[in-house]
Order: structure tokens, then C-alpha cells, then sequence
């Protein structure tokens, strides 16, 4: 919906008003100090730095964006380590969380800033643009670093290898990110890095992560040969198949399921010195818990394809949920009356659940046992179960394997029908400070895994009773499977993917706080291979590489609007230049990305693709499901991809993309003051006028628009950068900028 200080700026467009700058509130100036971030504090009697210290700090070190605000700091234990600090944000947009202007941490014990974001509104782009390149932005960065942490720069490595951000949010970044790691003796030490966003339009610092353990790493010691040990373990170690969503590049995906290989282990590194192998806290995994499921699932071969029937989109009758609830309370034990007493409900890729929760009357039995009723399909789905024995200990009676056994007689109770069509899925990691024990049953499609649906249980680990109970188990679409690449091929593509790398980690306790002496490790190969193609699953920037490269638009006026573009993932290939004309495909592209309203899960699912030029595994059908949804293209006819676009007819679609189409439509002609305004279509006279008033497209240096003219990389580069700010108003969304 489109927001009313957007339609106010609009309407002051279209009457010819001048636009004035947004009223600054008066705000009490915070008191500057000449203290540094890294330098010496006092302490109260308890050795922790005071609120109002903690704010000078946090000034001290941004000035720029703190600079006549008023910030507020609360005290609170952040993270799994429960650090004491203050939490520092600005008091005018400090209620949410997602809605502060600032929000930081400083460590109440040294006084070491932990984190900051500045997520700028709207009005702090006002008459800017895209000032810097990647290039210039990490000057900027390392300068920053230097003077934060003097004494820990020289043992930082700046990463060259960092994914693509936000790929699943599919919102435009406006700042440029990077990530130095910590490295003693040559290797990465896991969890130590700094992060530093730079904002591309002001050079400012707006984003800032200091995550590092203070431990001293101690001397490597004898390690097991690198090459010996990936020999053993690629020769001894198998794959398993599983089903996943299949996304692009930018991490959209059109809910298509596709099977993939990779390693069946639960761990995910081997200790460089004993060879055991390690789970994600650093603890050593048993023979017996080493696969991540028990069998190394393969699918059968020619697979036909699966078309179950979609939930209904009609809520039952509440009288048949509630019916369904009573019936099963009966079979647990407990009769009498029953409420509805909540609900709650969740969306992904193919699926949107929605649950009813029912308790007993009785005010000492109403917290007893809780059940959730499916409020599209009428069905019992899981239970909670309050038997209040639970200890906090960790200590249980029975082993995980008793415990298991009773999960499994469970689902032989609750789901008969489906205890063939399970799987264990071991990495599913349980509370150690309670005695219960927690599983996860993945679904089997196909004879292999789908981890989108499941039965999850949790098991009192001294009474062996069900605690809770929960099954999620949607109607599955997928094709039919076509001849797979064999398992040789695919493990010969995750060894060479990925072969082990030595790193550091520290082992953790089950709040994953970093205890003891740190640990030499080889990482194991993560990657996931398509197991219809061979080709590796990725999302990250295709080149995998965000070094400093010399680009082929180097010197032009827009090269920092396409450094931008290229960061984030919408220019691949290496060889495009500036004032090349841009394909309609990749302008769209740019566009839904600089104006994206929201980044759900299923947007593009109820769309039927009527372009007859898109083929159905075109790599990019989730992006012209979603232009369609938002009504900037229309779904028919052809779509012609690969051919350039117009001025004028970029102009229709950055309105549309704003959902400003009925500012458009008006009667009254929206003129737009160019030489050549008579050479814009009619049809198109009302959008040009107000793209040109948005100040999205602008005329050339002779005064004219040029409207047939093909809109180049440069000039799409400029127009995202400007539209983007402008779509934050509109949409009213507290974009994290």
C-alpha cells in the first residue's frame, strides 16, 4: 500500500509545488568526550562502565550519525557468551527494534563497542547519489578499522570471499560491506571477524560488528597430513540424496523442488590433531551419531512425478476443529470442556499453515495439555504436554536411543500412516540443560528426505513420556526425476569444491558460549551438488570473488551506481560496459530489487506464467512472477528478455513499480519540461511527467528526454540509486539500510 507521506509528496508534484526539505525535529545535543573507543574507562565499584560513559563512547566513535540525537542506553546481557553492556539506540524510534535509527552495544566491562547500525530514513538521501565505488568505500573501511582496533589490525585478513547479501530479503543494500577475519599462524580463527558497512552515497561509517575471543591460541603442535586425511575420508565417506528448493542465483525460486547429494554426516569438522570428528560446538560425535541420517538415501530410478492436492484456501468449520481437538483430549486422558485459547500460523516456499490451539476449561487443567487443530484441513497436528518433571540439569535416565525408541512408537501412535515415510535427521540438535530429548523425523518424497516437512518430537528424558508433539506435512508438487549423475561424479565435485580447510574454533557450552583452549580443525565440504545437473548449489556472487577488480567502467561518471549494482549480485558479467544498452531482463531485475515493498516467502507462488517467450526453466521466472504480482509488466504476450527499453517506457514501469499507477491514470495531463516533451508517446506523457518530477529520469545536458532513446547500464545504474530512498518512503518499510 502505498504510504501518505508518498502520496502527499505526489500530489505536491503534480499541482507544481515545490518540494521543501523534511523538518528536522530539535533534538538535545549528547555530550561529546575526547575518549576513543579503545581507550581507557572508568568503572564503577562492580567494574562496569556507567550508562552515560557507554554513550560517550559510543559519540566519540560515530559522531557524524550521532550528532544532536537523543540516545538512550539501556543495560542487558547480549549473545550466547550474555555479555553485559549497554544497549544504546536513539529514543525517538527506539519502541521497535526493527524501527531504530541506531541501535548499538557497548560491553559494560571494557568499553569496547560491539556493534552498531545506522538504518537511515528516506529524507537522509534527500539530493544525494551514489558517491562511491567498492574501491573507495574500503579506504574507508580500513581506515575506520585501524582506528577502532589499533592493536588487533595486523592479525586481521579482509575476506574476498563473502556471499552476496540478502539474496532471500531481495532488497537493494546501500552501503558496501566488508569482513576482516582474524588469522594466527596462517589460519582463520572461526567467529572472529569485524565487519564494517561503508554507505555508498556518504562515505559514512553505518554499520559495525566486533565479534572476538580474547583467549591467547596456543601453538599448532603435530597436525594430521591435510592431503592423507582428505584421501581416507573422501574414499570412506558416502553421500545422501535429499529434496530442497531449488533457487537462483539472486536466491529467488519458484518453489521447484530438486534432489541433491552431499556428505551424510553430522559433523561438520575434524580435529587436526586427534582425527575425531566434531559437531558445531566443538564436541566429538560418536560412531554411533556420525551420519546425518541413519541411511544413505537414494531415489529410485525414472521417479514418476508427485501432484498432491493443495490444501483448501476456506478455513474449516470452528465447530469440526474444535470437535477434532475434544476427541483427541478424550484419547489423551482428559474429558470435560474446551476453549479455543490461541493459534498461530507460518508461510514458505509451497505452503502457508495456519493452526488452532484448544486447552481444557478446568482452571487447573487449562495449562496441562495444549492442542493444535490444521484450520484448513480440520486435523490434529501436535500437542504440548506440561508434566512439569522436566529437570534443568541436563541428567537423564534413559539414553538418547531409549528415548528414541519411544519417539518412534509415537509416531506409530499419532501417524501410522507415515511411520515408513520418516527419516531421522540427527542434525537436530537438542537443550542440554534440560533432560529432554528432541527429534526431528524429515519426510521421505521420493525414498529421499524432504526437510521441509517433518515430525518433530521431544521426549522427557526420565519418564520416557511425549512431551510434545508437532507434525508438519504439506501436499507436495515436484516432476518427475530424469536420469541422475552418478555418486562418483557428484562426490568428485564436493572434494573438488571444497577441499579441507584448517581453521581454529573454540569449542562451546550449549548457550554456545566459547569455553576452553581453542581447536585446529579441518573444515569438511558443505556444498550441495544439483543432482540432476552436477553442478554446485550456490547463491553467492557467481565469481565467488569481491576483490578489488579493475572493471571495464573504470573513470565513468556512474561507476560507483554500477559498483553498487555489481555488490549487490545484479551485474555478473565481466564484460559489460557502462553505456551499453541493458536487456529488459536485467533492467526488471534492478528494479524489483531497488523497490521491493517486502521479501515473503511464496510471492511469486500464485502466479501462472502466460509470457510466451519465458520458458518454464528460465533461471529468472521468479522475478517476472513477481514484476506481474506488482503489476509493473503485464502476463501475456511476448516478454523479449533480451531487448533493450526504452526511456519512456522505463519511465511506466519505475511508477508501477512505486504503485503509483493511479497517480497516472488522472485525466489531467502531467507535462514534463523537456525541449522534446511533444516526442513522448501519449499513452506515456503522465509517467514520464511524474518520473520526471520524482527526479528518477532526468533530461539530458541539451534539455531533451529523449524518450525513444534505449536506457543504458549507467543510466539504470543512477536511476536504482535514486529510486530505491524514494521506495523506502513509499512503502513505509523500516528497510535495514
Amino acid at each position: 500500500m502505498v504510504g501518505r507521506k508518498a502520496i502527499a509528496l505526489l500530489l505536491a508534484i503534480i499541482i507544481q509545488v515545490s518540494l521543501l526539505p523534511g523538518i528536522c525535529t530539535a533534538a538535545q545535543a549528547v555530550v561529546q568526550t575526547n575518549d576513543t573507543a579503545s581507550g581507557a574507562v572508568s568503572r564503577n565499584e562492580n567494574g562496569l562502565i556507567s550508562q552515560n560513559k557507554a554513550i560517550q563512547i559510543f559519540c566519540a566513535a560515530f559522531p557524524d550519525i550521532t550528532r544532536d540525537k537523543d540516545l538512550l542506553a539501556e543495560y542487558e546481557e547480549q549473545g550466547y557468551s550474555q555479555q553485559p553492556g549497554w544497549q544504546i539506540y536513539d529514543e525517538k524510534n527506539g519502541q521497535r527494534y526493527d524501527q531504530r535509527l541506531i541501535n548499538g552495544f557497548v560491553n559494560a566491562k571494557s568499553g569496547k563497542i560491539l556493534n552498531m547500525d545506522y538504518n537511515p530514513q528516506s529524507e537522509f538521501y534527500l539530493d544525494k547519489q551514489i558517491s562511491l565505488t567498492r574501491e573507495q568505500a574500503q579506504q574507508i573501511a580500513k581506515q575506520f578499522l585501524v582506528k577502532m582496533i589499533p592493536d588487533k589490525a595486523g592479525t586481521l585478513k579482509l575476506k574476498t570471499d563473502d556471499p552476496l547479501y540478502s539474496l532471500y530479503d531481495r532488497n537493494i543494500r546501500l552501503y558496501y560491506n566488508f569482513t576482516w577475519q582474524r588469522e594466527v599462524n596462517g589460519m582463520p580463527v572461526d567467529w572472529d571477524n569485524i565487519s564494517i558497512g561503508v554507505d555508498s552515497y556518504t562515505g559514512l561509517v553505518t554499520h559495525y560488528n566486533y565479534s572476538w575471543n580474547e583467549a591467547e591460541l596456543p601453538a599448532l603442535g603435530e597436525l594430521l597430513n591435510r592431503e592423507q586425511l582428505q584421501e581416507k575420508l573422501q574414499k570412506n565417506m558416502v553421500l545422501v540424496a535429499y529434496y530442497r528448493y531449488e533457487y537462483d542465483r539472486y536466491g529467488q525460486s519458484n518453489a521447484k523442488i530438486i534432489p541433491v547429494y552431499r556428505l551424510n554426516i553430522n559433523s561438520n569438522s575434524v580435529d587436526a590433531r586427534s582425527g575425531s570428528f566434531l559437531d558445531y560446538y566443538g564436541r566429538t560425535v560418536s560412531n554411533n551419531n556420525l551420519k546425518a541420517y541413519d541411511q544413505d538415501y537414494m531415489p529410485p530410478a525414472n521417479a514418476a512425478a508427485i501432484n498432491e492436492t493443495p490444501w483448501p484456501t476456506k478455513q474449516v468449520d470452528p465447530e469440526i476443529a474444535k470437535k477434532a481437538a475434544q476427541d483427541f483430549f478424550i484419547t489423551m486422558g482428559y474429558k470435560g470442556e474446551i476453549r479455543k485459547s490461541g493459534g498461530g500460523s507460518s508461510s514458505g516456499l509451497g505452503y502457508r499453515d495456519e493452526h488452532w490451539s484448544y486447552n481444557l476449561q478446568d482452571a487447573k487443567l487449562e495449562n496441562k495439555l495444549q492442542v493444535n487443530v490444521n484450520a484448513f484441513t480440520g486435523e490434529v497436528v501436535g500437542f504440548h504436554l506440561n508434566n512439569n518433571n522436566n529437570s534443568n540439569d541436563g541428567k537423564a535416565n534413559l539414553s538418547y536411543d531409549q528415548a528414541l525408541s519411544k519417539a518412534k512408537v509415537a509416531v506409530q501412535k499419532y501417524d501410522p500412516d507415515k511411520i515408513d515415510e520418516i527419516a531421522l535427521n540427527r542434525n537436530m540438535y537438542g537443550d542440554d540443560n534440560s533432560s529432554n530429548y528432541n527429534y526431528q523425523f524429515a519426510r521421505l518424497v521420493n525414498g529421499i528426505p524432504f526437510n521441509r516437512d517433518r515430525i518433530m518430537i521431544t521426549v522427557d528424558g526420565n519418564s520416557g513420556e511425549i512431551i510434545a508433539y508437532s507434525r508438519e506435512w504439506r501436499p507436495v508438487q515436484c516432476e518427475a526425476l530424469p536420469k541422475l549423475i552418478s555418486l562418483d561424479e557428484a562426490k568428485a565435485q564436493i572434494w573438488s569444491q571444497n577441499a579441507l580447510t584448517l581453521s581454529y574454533i573454540f569449542p562451546r557450552d550449549n548457550q554456545y558460549k566459547a569455553t576452553g583452549e581453542s581447536i585446529p580443525v579441518y573444515r569438511l565440504p558443505s556444498v550441495e551438488i544439483n543432482a540432476c545437473t552436477g553442478k554446485p548449489i550456490s547463491i553467492t556472487n557467481e565469481n565467488n570473488e569481491m576483490s578489488i577488480q579493475k572493471e571495464t567502467w573504470d573513470g565513468h561518471w556512474a561507476a560507483p551506481a554500477l559498483s553498487l549494482l555489481k555488490t549487490n549480485g545484479l551485474i555478473t558479467n565481466k564484460a559489460i560496459q557502462a553505456d551499453d544498452a541493458i536487456s529488459r531482463r536485467n533492467v526488471l531485475k534492478v528494479l524489483l530489487t531497488a523497490t521491493n515493498p517486502r521479501s515473503y516467502y511464496g510471492d511469486e507462488e500464485n502466479c501462472e506464467l502466460q509470457l510466451t517467450d519465458i520458458p518454464a526453466n528460465d533461471e529468472d521466472q521468479g522475478s517476472f512472477k513477481m514484476a506481474i504480482n506488482r503489476g509493473i509488466i503485464k502476463n501475456q504476450g511476448k516478454f523479449e528478455p533480451e531487448q533493450s527499453i526504452t526511456r519512456e517506457e522505463l519511465a511506466v514501469w519505475l511508477i508501477k513499480s512505486l504503485g503509483l499507477q493511479k497517480a497516472a491514470a488522472i485525466k489531467n495531463r502531467i507535462d514534463t519540461p523537456v525541449i522534446d516533451s511533444n516526442k513522448i508517446s501519449l499513452d506515456k506523457v503522465n509517467y514520464v511527467g511524474l518520473a520526471y518530477g520524482l527526479g528518477l529520469i532526468t533530461s539530458d545536458p541539451t534539455g531533451c528526454f529523449q524518450p525513444s532513446k534505449n536506457v543504458t547500464w549507467a543510466e539504470m545504474a543512477t536511476i536504482a540509486g535514486r529510486i530505491a530512498p524514494l521506495a523506502m518512503e513509499v512503502y513505509e518499510q523500516p528497510w535495514r539500510r
